[in-house]
């Protein structure tokens, strides 16, 4: 059975060959084979005939089977030899059909005979009926009208190839270059037309209406307009028809000589005209009259509309018959019109000479102009080349001008040519005259011994050598030495670069003094100090931050390296004061290590040494207020609190000494520092020395003595704090309770029973208010051990790690200072003892560099290593 007739077994659409389910699985034989996209599918895609449809490939496939054809007869051949085959038994033919139907035809025992719908006559006897008796006796079944269908269908496309080739022939007999293309594209340019629906002899389009052929260019006449014998469709069709009917021969040179007419020796045949008499121009005319156009009549003075023409004369006729002579006036109107046109282009002509004269004139005088003002300049140019000349001789040589001569040739010429002096740079010239007589002037110079020397010459040479001003504020330009003229290294910029008078003051003022710096004592500041006093005003700003960053600042860091303060008899501020209106900020970097000196050497330090005062008093508005008040709470207050613990309150024979050294503080010391020092080391035991007294029937009028006697003592700044304003309301509380004979309060600290039997024993003592010195002692030392432990508290919520590690280095006397210009991670790098340490505040760790390697470390080891 086909597939078609064949029932769906499967629904996998026949993709597989032999399957039949067995148990509940499918199983096959083999996968069926895919249809292999063909040249034309790839080609056409889903233009091509048909689709892709797998019922439109079962089809294409059942199509290849051509069952129409004849039966071809095949021997099926012997054995042996020819002759030896029986002669009873004749050769049976095989049959075998073109197609892959024969091999399930089904041919019977007959060998021949049945089968394939064949009657027992077999085919040539059937050759003699007629169409309906074949119908019926030759294909009876529908397998044999699938046969005669195919058949049909076959010759149904014969005559169709026939019907194309016809007309195909008839088209390249009308036109021999049509489809020349296909000798390049071996005849798959007809075949695409034909798919995308082109019929030979009709047009392109789904119209049929598109043109066959490309547009081509036609030979034009020479100095023939766009316009000018512009041939029309319908006189090429004419000509086209002429052609075909003159014949294949005439259709085949007309191109030819188309094509040759561009060729030089064709010029006759290029320019051919054609001559038409009028009948022939009537007879071509349309069989419609023209449509009636409007024309402009410009003839006349006034243009005017004539859409009729039998009247286009009439007019004109009317006028020339009013007007006598009309030929002369026309003639007069010529002759007048030509006068008129060649006086204005005469008068144009007169005005375009006028404005080209009034051009002229002023060319020349602007050119005369600017030849005087090139005289002057010239002039005026000589004038300075002589004087300049007159200072070319350098000293030494008998007609050379002095230092003062130069000096005045030069101002005379600044002030005579300002613009000259600057536009051709006479400050150069001037710098290679005066800078041989300056350094002549100078020669042997010592800058510390003799600071004044040429400061007036330069005074008065700097406007000389900067006429602009340029450089007059100076640059930020560092140059770190000078050696032959003009040599300076790093200077910033080429402006400062070409200044003539940095060049000068580099080369003449700054080799001296570089030479003195290097003997120069930084602790005896006033020989360098007197000099920059005096050249201050005269000195670039480059060359003045040359001196202070390069000479000056390394021996001020050297002193202060090797400052002792245990030792030094010279107070470090004395030399190194003087420098911060020159220096400022630069000498920031020079704190940490005064600082850290200072805390090493107060640590023996006692309140009754003034010296410490002394020394640090001028400090107060140096450094920083954050660094100071640290340092103070690390270094003065815990001894300031030991003096108050030590100090007793005693109105018989008070010894104020101690009290004393604390209030010499009160100018370095913040005042809310000091008030919280004596808020607890000061006030518990004089408020208990208060009560005492106030308790045992005492004389109000010492007592009101004695209070104001001790308010007298504070500071104006200090009693007015807060907290000592507070403490002294209290004690003025406690002395009106008293008087209104109200008990008071037991104090915090009481007297001990020893001392308060001796204050019985003696009542003199007791009347006139007299508190031993020893209970006083006792009462407050509590209150001193409290007020040194509030300021160490204190001390110690404000210190940073950096702090506390300076406090330990100052405890086992290591040096810790920081590494000028070294940086780790963009942290500063110190130095503990002999090793390089970073301080990492956010995490609160310590890294140090141990084995080219930086690891966290705890103070215990940077001691350890520091001690090895």
């Amino acid at each position: 059975m086909d597939e078609e007739q064949q029932p769906e077994r499967f629904d996998l659409e026949n993709d597989f060959e032999g399957g039949e389910f067995i148990g509940g699985e499918f199983y096959y034989r083999k996968k069926r084979s895919k249809r292999q996209q063909t040249e034309e599918d790839r080609l056409y895609g889903v233009f091509a005939d048909g689709s892709d449809s797998d019922e439109d490939r079962r089809s294409r496939k059942r199509e290849r089977a051509d069952y129409s054809a004849p039966v071809s007869f095949v021997s099926k051949g012997t054995t042996g030899n020819a002759d030896q085959a029986p002669k009873d038994e004749e050769a049976r033919p095989s049959f075998a059909t073109s197609g892959p139907a024969a091999a399930g035809a089904g041919l019977g025992a007959g060998g021949g005979h049945g089968g394939l719908g064949f009657t027992s006559a077999g085919p040539a006897s059937q050759q003699g009926q007629g169409e309906d008796e074949e119908e019926e006796s030759v294909l009876p079944t529908a397998f044999g009208a699938r046969i005669k269908a195919k058949a049909a269908k076959r010759r149904q496309e014969e005559q169709q190839q026939k019907k194309q080739e016809t007309q195909r022939q008839a088209t390249r007999t009308a036109d021999p270059e049509f489809g020349g293309f296909e000798r390049f594209t071996k005849g798959i340019g007809m075949k695409l037309l034909q798919k995308m629906g082109y019929k030979p002899g009709e047009g392109l389009g789904r119209e049929k209406t598109g043109i066959a052929k490309p547009v081509e260019a036609k030979m034009r006449p020479k100095k023939v307009g766009m316009g000018f014998g512009v041939r029309h469709q319908d006189s090429d069709d004419e000509s086209a028809q002429q052609r075909t009917a003159q014949g294949p021969q005439a259709a085949q040179q007309a191109p030819q000589q188309q094509k040759a007419t561009w060729r030089k020796k064709n010029k006759d045949v290029r320019v051919q005209r054609e001559y038409k008499s009028a009948a022939e121009v009537l007879a071509a005319a349309p069989a419609k009259p023209l449509a009636a156009q409007p024309i402009l009549d410009m003839r006349g003075p006034q243009a005017r509309l004539i859409t009729n023409l039998e009247h286009l004369n009439v007019q004109a006729e009317d006028e020339s018959a009013k007007a006598p002579m009309p030929e002369l006036q026309h003639n007069l109107q010529l002759l007048v019109d030509l006068a008129e046109a060649d006086i204005q282009k005469l008068d144009a002509k007169l005005r375009h000479e006028q404005d080209t004269a009034a051009l002229l004139v002023r060319e020349k005088k602007r050119l005369e102009d600017e030849a005087t003002l090139q005289a002057e300049q010239l002039e005026r140019l000589a004038e300075v080349l002589q004087e300049v000349s007159r200072c070319a001789a350098l000293p030494g040589d008998p007609n050379a001008l002095s230092l003062q001569q130069v000096e005045a040739v030069y101002s005379s010429l600044l002030k005579t040519y300002r613009e000259e002096y600057i536009l051709y740079n006479l400050a150069g010239a001037a710098l290679s005259h005066a800078m041989p007589r300056l350094s002549a002037a100078m020669q042997g110079w010592w800058p510390l011994a003799d600071p004044q020397r040429c400061v007036a010459d330069f005074r008065r040479w700097r406007p000389l050598l900067e006429p602009s001003g340029h450089g007059a504020g100076g640059g930020t330009a560092l140059f770190a030495g000078s050696g032959a003229f003009g040599s300076m290294d790093g200077v910033g910029g080429g402006a400062d670069a070409q200044d003539p008078y940095l060049l000068l003051v580099s080369e003449v003022v700054l080799p001296p003094l570089r030479a003195a710096c290097t003997t120069w004592e930084p602790r005896d500041p006033e020989a360098l100090l007197t000099f920059l006093e005096a050249w201050e005003p005269v000195l670039p700003r480059a060359a003045l931050q040359h001196i202070l960053d390069m000479l000056v600042m390394p021996r001020l860091r050297a002193a202060v390296t090797q400052w002792e303060p245990r030792q030094e008899t010279v107070p470090i501020h004395a030399w190194l004061h003087p420098w911060l209106p020159f220096l400022g900020s630069a000498l920031e970097e020079l704190y940490p290590v005064i600082r850290h000196k200072l805390g090493v050497a107060l640590q023996a330090w006692h309140p009754s040494d003034s010296s410490a005062l002394v020394l640090l008093r001028p400090w107060h508005r140096v450094f920083d207020t954050t660094e100071w008040d640290a340092l103070l709470l690390r270094c003065i207050v815990p001894k300031l609190a030991m003096a108050l613990q030590a100090f007793a309150v005693n109105p018989v024979a008070q010894d104020m000494a101690p009290f004393q050294w604390v209030m010499g503080w009160n100018e370095v010391l913040p005042h809310h520092h000091m008030a919280a020092l004596l808020d607890v080391g000061f006030f518990p035991k004089w408020h208990q020395v208060l009560h005492y007294w106030l308790s045992h029937t005492p004389n109000y009028d010492e007592v009101t003595a004695w209070y104001l006697g001790w308010k007298a003592a504070f500071p104006p700044g200090l009693l007015d704090h807060e907290r000592v304003r507070r403490q002294f309301n209290a004690a003025l509380n406690m002395m009106n309770t008293a008087v209104d004979g109200t008990v008071l309060p037991m104090p915090s600290v009481a007297p001990t029973s020893a001392y308060s039997s001796r204050w019985a024993a003696d009542p003199t003592e007791a009347a006139a208010g007299a508190v031993p010195a020893a209970a006083t002692a006792a009462a407050g030392a509590t209150a001193s051990k409290a007020a040194a432990a509030a300021m160490g508290m204190g001390a110690s919520t404000e210190l940073t790690l950096r702090d506390l590690v300076q406090r330990f280095a100052e405890e086992y006397s290591i040096q810790f200072l920081p590494k000028f210009g070294r940086f780790q991670d963009g942290q500063q790098v110190y130095s503990f003892g002999s090793t390089s340490i970073v301080l990492d505040n956010v995490h609160s760790t310590i890294r140090a560099l141990v084995r080219d390697r930086w690891a966290p470390v705890t103070l215990e080891t940077l001691l350890q290593q520091s001690l090895k």
